[in-house]
């Protein structure tokens, strides 16, 4: 109950209080982003781990784009260092796989029971296909690219805006993938499908 209370809190904070260093370091920024992700499951009234103990976590990169990988290992170096690995009674697991197909995507994801997805930099049209697998399948995803968001079709991504972190929420998306997000929730997160403004 306090984890909750202070993530909440954290949330609003974060969300409201400016700080123009977070342009300047990368590391810092990529920190608040997870910060930010685990906040927003706790006002996901349908959120619940495939396995009940275990929420299972899949970073996805693309060979084809240079900095793809980089950012991949970055986010996936920074959960397996994430202090809250056990957060509300569940151990999180990390894997990092490449996309080669919408059938092998589709089948590392049944195998690996993936609850969150998320999708490193990569071509549009493809990633177009990533949030159709995800939708089909209620796997949340999510991005540090808002433009994935609003262009793409993932939920949701944590960007800055005016010097300021941000949660972008294409809530369209988020619905077809399972999620249900609380109206307090919503107020925080730039709403940015057409469907939903």
């Amino acid at each position: 109950m306090h984890f909750k209370k202070f993530f909440i809190a954290a949330l609003l904070v974060i969300t409201i209080s400016p700080n123009a260093t977070l342009a300047e370091s990368k590391e810092v920024s990529l920190n608040l982003q997870v910060k930010h992700f685990f906040t927003s499951l706790k006002y996901n009234k349908n959120y619940k781990a495939k396995n009940d103990d275990t929420l299972n976590i899949g970073i996805l990169y693309f060979s084809d784009k240079t900095n793809s990988r980089r950012e991949a290992l970055k986010l996936y170096k920074t959960l397996k260092a994430d202090k809250n690995k056990e957060a509300d009674n569940l151990t999180i697991t990390t894997s990092l796989f490449s996309y080669d197909s919408v059938r092998s995507l589709e089948s590392i994801i049944s195998i690996e029971k993936i609850d969150l997805l998320y999708i490193s930099s990569g071509r549009k049209r493809i990633i177009r296909n990533v949030t159709k697998i995800t939708q089909a399948r209620k796997v949340f995803s999510f991005t540090s690219h808002p433009d994935y968001v609003s262009e793409c079709g993932v939920s949701m991504a944590v960007g800055l805006k005016d010097n300021k972190p941000k949660i972008y929420l294409n809530h369209s998306s988020a619905k077809r993938e399972g999620a249900d997000f609380s109206a307090k929730f919503l107020r925080v997160a730039e709403i940015v499908d057409k469907n939903n403004k």
